[in-house]
C-alpha cells in the first residue's frame, strides 16, 4: 500500500513540475500507473492553463478514463471548475470516457439549461449517452424537470431543450438481454 502511496505522489510531483518535459512525461505515466487519487490534480493541471501545450494530453487522458470509481471525482471537478475557462472539455469528457453519469443527469440537465451553448451541447451527449440507464419513472422525473424550466429559458436555447426533451421521451430504458429467451 505504501508503494501505491508513493507512486501517487511520484506522480502529482511530475505534474507540478515546472519543467513541461517532466509534465508530458508523467502525464504518459498515468496511463499506466494512474488511478482516481491522482485525477484531482489532472483537473487543477488543466485549469491552471500553466501549460497550454499539454492540452490536448490531459483532455485525451481524461476522455480515456474508464474506472467507474471516477465518477464522483469528475463530478466534484464539474461542481470545482464550472465557470472556468475550458469547462465544456471537462463536461465532453463525461460522455467520451463511456462511465455511467445516469445517477447524475440532473446536474447535466443543469448544464444545458444554465451554461454556454458549446457546453450545453456537451452536456446534452452525456445526457443521450446516459438516459437509457434510467427507468422510466426516473425518466419521466428528468422530462417533468426539465419541462418545469421550459418557460424561463431565453429563445436560443429552447430549440436544443426541446430536442432534449424529444431524444429522452423516445428512449425506452436499459436493454436486458434475459437468458431464457436467447436460444
Amino acid at each position: 500500500m505504501e508503494s501505491r502511496e508513493n507512486t501517487n505522489n511520484d506522480l502529482i510531483a511530475g505534474l507540478n513540475s515546472p519543467d513541461e518535459n517532466i509534465v508530458a512525461k508523467t502525464i504518459d505515466e498515468l496511463r499506466i500507473h494512474g488511478n482516481i487519487h491522482v485525477l484531482p490534480s489532472v483537473f487543477k493541471l488543466l485549469f491552471s492553463k500553466r501549460m497550454e501545450s499539454l492540452n490536448d494530453s490531459l483532455v485525451n487522458l481524461i476522455n480515456d478514463i474508464k474506472d467507474p470509481a471516477a465518477v464522483p471525482v469528475f463530478m466534484d471537478a464539474i461542481e470545482l471548475y464550472r465557470g472556468k475557462s475550458g469547462f465544456e472539455q471537462l463536461v465532453s469528457a463525461c460522455w467520451q470516457c463511456g462511465l455511467d453519469f445516469s445517477m447524475h443527469l440532473d446536474r447535466f440537465i443543469d448544464l444545458v439549461i444554465e451554461e454556454d451553448y458549446y457546453t450545453s451541447l456537451e452536456a446534452f451527449s452525456v445526457i443521450e449517452e446516459n438516459i437509457s440507464l434510467l427507468n422510466s419513472q426516473q425518466r419521466t422525473a428528468r422530462l417533468e424537470l426539465i419541462r418545469s424550466r421550459l418557460e424561463f429559458l431565453p429563445p436560443e436555447k429552447r430549440l436544443l431543450v426541446n430536442e432534449l426533451l424529444s431524444m429522452m421521451s423516445l428512449v425506452s430504458g436499459p436493454l436486458r438481454l434475459d437468458p431464457d429467451h436467447m436460444n
